[in-house]
């Protein structure tokens, strides 16, 4: 395998490898986010219609 070649790998797999850390960062944070939105909502919603009964 010529220098080039294995440079480019390199530099591509570094690439993807980076991409499916930065994915996986991101989608535990967004998940994280919306479940606390959601309880807080479910909260506010069990909350309101204890109120009304």
């Amino acid at each position: 395998m010529r220098l080039r070649q294995k440079a480019l790998l390199i530099v591509g797999t570094t690439l993807v490898g980076l991409n499916l850390v930065l994915y996986a960062i991101a989608s535990h944070i967004l998940v994280g986010s919306f479940r606390q939105v959601e309880q807080e909502k479910t909260r506010e919603t069990v909350k309101s219609n204890g109120q009304c009964n």
